[in-house]
């Protein structure tokens, strides 16, 4: 699968210029990518938080409704967020301290979403 992300070069974009504007495009696009890679799976984006340049939000596994909550770092801090997603279990759209840290890169979100629930209790 090709990234909406990885196509417009956001993976290497220097956000450290400040534009709010680029970082919203981009947030949009990575939202449909996660909504893309979910595709036929069991897993369903729920929540999705475009912040000042991060983004988070839940994911709900649909057979089993467990929930899963993402984020990546401030990119015009953090050249590697591409190679950083953090998923950890969650209670709840309201936990956002949740289980223990995994990270992931971001073509790899989908299969760490899998393993991340299939390490759970």
């Amino acid at each position: 699968m090709k990234l909406r992300t990885k196509e417009n070069g956001w993976s290497t974009y220097d956000f450290n210029n400040g534009s709010v504007t680029d970082f919203a495009i981009f947030a949009i696009q990575a939202k449909h990518d996660i909504e893309d890679m979910l595709k036929g799976s069991d897993f369903k984006l729920v929540e999705f938080f475009p912040g000042h340049f991060y983004f988070s939000g839940f994911v709900v596994n649909k057979t089993n409704d467990k929930f899963y909550y993402f984020s990546i770092v401030d990119v015009r801090y953090c050249t590697h967020w591409y190679d950083d997603i953090l998923i950890r279990t969650a209670k709840s759209t309201s936990d956002y301290l949740g289980g223990q840290n995994h990270f992931y890169n971001f073509p790899q979100f989908l299969e760490g979403l899998k393993e991340v629930s299939s390490h759970e209790v």
